[in-house]
């Protein structure tokens, strides 16, 4: 049959029939969250898509004809004050070609990408996005993104990525047809990541576009049947709020799906302040204290489909009848997703997830590894999710680590939920709980559990502050358990009084493999020799770490005199243990009759590089900086290029501030700094105190600020700057006169010191 004459633009529904060869099926196709649906009673799609093959998602791309923009075109659109295009008006450079897709999907493509999906809704029913609010925000995050990554960005808009009304041939509708059929593939597959924006156009700037006569949007019009410019006054506004849109709440369920939560960004949440729940709103903490201002927590879990479906209820669609249509897409993907899913990380979650994830977990038929990272819970919900975990039978690696702010409360009922599970459940195998705050309490509620526990053989509990009465209470546990074979307790404050409590266990214990002292203040007499006297008893023990405790030169000999007839050990870690040459001379003759110590730590111990090349000489020393990042091979989401920027990125893609001290960049990824400054007009502050930018950096920064216009302060203190830094940097004032930089620790000479003061006018840092 022939197709109904459609209304058009971002709000309409299309409803056609079409007869082929076995039967006649009926569909529509609704659009007004972002991206348009083809739905009920259609065709089902002849592709299965797998959701974690790169392979899978570029042939879906190429099947349906979608095309993924480069940043670069975001960049000059907005540098020219175009507004988005159609799919059909867009520039043919601007999108990625589908052999590039395929040759990243292989592996052979240099550079690398990262893929990522755009969610939005559509601000009006002819154009998503009539005043570049979504392009604006776009830009500034994705220009730091391109910084903090060697890989080249793609996105998914749809605007862009499909073709739009009106389309002109069968191969328009065609593509459109299956793009719409497979549309969550682009949003719940591991090789993406989602771009979230949540805010419309704030109604100022609305309003503002609307009165003025010469505002135009480009649009395809109907009447006429071309393109051209319009008023904005003229075009259907949609101000729904993103946050109650079907679809877009579909879109939100799709990306929360994916293994790593990490890779559903919300790009325009505000920077948070909720830590300072004192100030009223009217009022502003002292700029001090906002450098540890707690950051939102904007991670998501997968929502079981059951309550999924009460949150679709309520949605607003254009359509009711579209709501059970995403119910079903949502409970097919959660399944597809879930049930595979091998691996996960959450992190950054704001209270309620741990609920709702609690209830999603009896669907992951796979988890073998479940990692929670900087998480809120409250009572109810940490109880709730102990008692899943009491019950489950796959999981076998359970990671929790505590946020960096809370009340001490929140982690006491954490760590007594945590504490009941391990009494019963018999799957895990291992679970750590470092930075939870968990105390002497805690860990003797922990130890409880220990003694009826057959199946963990790790325990990781650094940064707990147990004391030496935690440790005494590890120590009776490690006495009769016989299924432990490693234990971290990094970071305790156990002291010698812990020391000699491990140490006595350790004499005994057959089972226990590895021990992690780090950083416990062990120093005294009694410390030393009781760990010297476990080492010489125990014969299962394969690995110590004691780096960071004052053993000293005295203990380390004492330690070495056991390493001459100790056949077990295997690894050593000594690092700023204060042994100094005298100690290092003592390991190097132990050494002559040990032929099992394989792995031997001596950083930061003051030792002569003379003496360390004699150490060298019998046996391989371990140097932490040439360890590879155990992902650093993994480019289908993105090839890191400055991990502090992307660090940071993860916790807020829209920062007003930006922290590199200490990072030591070279040229190349200061450049890659100043030429996200070129578009990014979020950021209005920027530290790279002791990067060591050196001239060359300074005069990036200094090209950088011919175009960026909303920094005001950079902060270059001990960057090795001289002359040719100096002399850019006060030309680069002379511009910028509500611009603050601080210098201080450079070398830049007096000349170019007087020039700097006269550029900055006595302002502050110049």
């Amino acid at each position: 049959m022939t197709p109904t004459a459609p209304a058009f633009g971002a709000q309409s529904k299309i409803t056609w029939c079409v007869t082929n060869s076995s039967s006649d099926f009926s569909g529509d196709i609704a659009y007004g969250s972002g991206v348009a649906f083809v739905h009920i009673c259609q065709r089902p799609s002849q592709a299965q898509y797998g959701l974690t093959d790169p392979k899978s998602l570029a042939e879906y791309l190429n099947h349906a004809n979608i095309r993924l923009v480069r940043a670069e075109y975001l960049y000059k659109l907005l540098k020219s004050k175009h507004l988005l295009p159609r799919r059909q008006e867009a520039e043919e450079w601007g999108l990625v070609t589908h052999e590039e897709v395929k040759a990243w999907a292989a592996g052979t493509r240099r550079r690398g990408a990262m893929i990522c999906s755009v969610s939005h809704a559509w601000e009006s029913r002819e154009h998503p996005d009539p005043c570049a609010h979504q392009l604006k925000c776009l830009v500034d995050v994705v220009a730091l993104f391109d910084a903090a990554y060697f890989s080249d960005i793609w996105l998914f808009y749809d605007y862009v990525s499909l073709f739009q009304f009106k389309r002109e041939s069968d191969a328009e509708e065609e593509s459109f047809r299956r793009s719409m059929q497979d549309m969550h593939v682009l949003y719940a597959h591991e090789c993406t990541r989602t771009f979230r924006i949540e805010n419309l156009t704030p109604d100022d700037v609305w309003e503002a576009a609307s009165k003025n006569s010469e505002y135009r949007v480009r649009v395809y019009d109907a009447r006429s049947a071309v393109v051209r410019d319009r008023p904005l006054k003229e075009l259907v506004a949609n101000r729904v709020p993103y946050g109650t849109r079907g679809w877009c709440k579909a879109e939100v369920e799709w990306s929360s799906t994916r293994s790593r939560s990490e890779r559903n960004h919300r790009i325009d949440a505000p920077e948070s302040r909720q830590h300072f729940r004192g100030w009223q709103e009217d009022s502003e903490p002292e700029p001090e204290l906002l450098e540890n201002q707690e950051p939102e927590r904007l991670g998501k879990v997968p929502m079981a489909p059951e309550i999924f479906e009460q949150e679709m209820d309520s949605a607003a669609f254009t359509h009711r009848s579209d709501a059970e249509q995403v119910k079903k897409l949502q409970f097919k993907v959660f399944l597809q997703k879930v049930s595979e899913c091998e691996e996960a990380l959450f992190e950054r979650l704001p209270e309620g997830q741990l609920g709702q994830l609690a209830k999603a977990l009896p669907y992951f038929k796979k988890l073998r590894v479940l990692r929670l990272r900087d998480f809120k819970a409250g009572r109810a919900e940490a109880g709730e999710f102990a008692k899943v975990l009491t019950s489950n039978q796959t999981i076998r690696e359970l990671e929790i680590h505590g946020p960096r702010f809370g009340f001490e409360h929140e982690f006491g009922f954490r760590r007594e939920a945590i504490a009941a599970a391990l009494k019963t459940n018999s799957t895990l195998i291992s679970i750590s709980l470092e930075s939870n705050r968990i105390g002497v309490e805690g860990c003797k509620a922990i130890c409880e559990a220990l003694k009826t526990n057959s199946t963990l053989t790790s325990i990781k509990l650094a940064h707990n502050n147990i004391g030496d009465e935690g440790a005494q209470a590890i120590s009776e546990v490690l006495k009769t358990n016989s299924t432990l074979a490693s234990i971290k307790l990094a970071h305790n404050n156990i002291g010698d009084e812990g020391a000699e409590a491990i140490s006595e266990a350790v004499k005994t214990n057959c089972t226990l493999t590895s021990v992690d002292l780090e950083s416990n203040r062990i120093g005294g007499v009694k410390g030393d020799k009781a760990i010297c006297e476990a080492l010489k008893c125990n014969s299962t023990l394969t690995s110590i770490n004691l780096k960071g405790n004052r053993i000293g030169k005295g203990a380390v000999k004492a330690i070495c005199e056991v390493l001459k007839t100790n056949s077990a050990l295997t690894s050593i870690n000594l690092a700023a243990c204060y042994i100094r040459d005298e100690g290092a001379e003592a390991i190097c003759e132990a050494l002559k009759s040990n032929s099992t110590l394989i792995s031997i730590n001596l950083e930061h111990n003051d030792i002569s590089q003379q003496v360390l090349a004699e150490v060298r000489r019998r046996r391989p020393l371990v140097d932490v900086w040439s360890a590879e990042a155990p992902e650093a091979a993994k480019a289908w989401t993105g090839r890191v290029r400055i991990e502090a920027l992307a660090k940071q990125l993860n916790v807020h893609c829209n920062p007003t501030k930006l922290s590199f001290e200490r990072c030591a960049l070279d040229v190349e990824r200061v450049e890659a700094i100043c030429e996200a400054l070129k578009t990014n007009s979020k950021l209005t502050s920027i530290n790279l105190t002791w990067c060591f930018i050196g001239d060359e950096g300074a005069q990036a920064i200094c090209e950088a600020l011919k175009t960026n216009s909303t920094l005001t302060s950079i902060n270059l203190k001990s960057n090795r700057i001289g002359a040719e830094g100096g002399k850019a940097l006060a030309e680069a004032l002379m511009r910028h006169n509500r611009l603050e930089i601080e210098l201080y620790g450079n070398k830049i000479p007096a000349e170019c010191g007087e020039a700097l003061s006269e550029a900055t006018g006595g302002r502050p840092g110049g």
